[in-house]
C-alpha cells in the first residue's frame, strides 16, 4: 500500500506592488464618476448600519422607558425611511460596480 505524505501548504506573502495597483486604477479612470458614486453609496449603507443600534438605544432609553409612544412612532418611521434609503443605495451600488466591472472586462 503506498504511503502518501501530506505537506503543509506554504503561504508566501508577496509585497504589494504599487505599479500593479496604479495600472489597475488606470482601467478605472474612464468610470471615475460611477466609482465615486459607488463609494458614496457604500458610505451611506455603512452609516445607516452603524446608526441602527444607536437609534434602538434611543428607542429603549427615551421612548419605551418613558412610555412616549408618539416619539417612538416617529423614531420608528425615521428608522424605516432611513433603512429603505440604505436598501436603495445598496442596490444602486451593486448595479454601479457590476456595470463598471463588466465594461472594464
Amino acid at each position: 500500500m503506498p504511503i502518501i505524505y501530506l505537506q503543509d501548504e506554504e503561504y508566501v506573502k508577496k509585497p504589494l506592488r504599487i505599479r500593479v495597483v496604479l495600472r489597475l486604477f488606470s482601467y478605472l479612470r474612464p468610470y471615475k464618476r460611477q466609482a465615486g458614486e459607488a463609494v458614496i453609496m457604500i458610505g451611506v449603507v455603512t452609516g445607516v448600519g452603524l446608526l441602527n443600534p444607536y437609534f434602538m438605544k434611543l428607542a429603549i432609553d427615551k421612548y419605551i422607558f418613558a412610555k412616549n409612544f408618539h416619539g417612538l412612532l416617529l423614531l420608528g418611521a425615521g428608522m424605516v425611511a432611513m433603512n429603505l434609503m440604505a436598501v436603495f443605495c445598496a442596490r444602486r451600488q451593486i448595479k454601479l460596480v457590476s456595470g463598471i466591472t463588466n465594461k472594464i472586462l
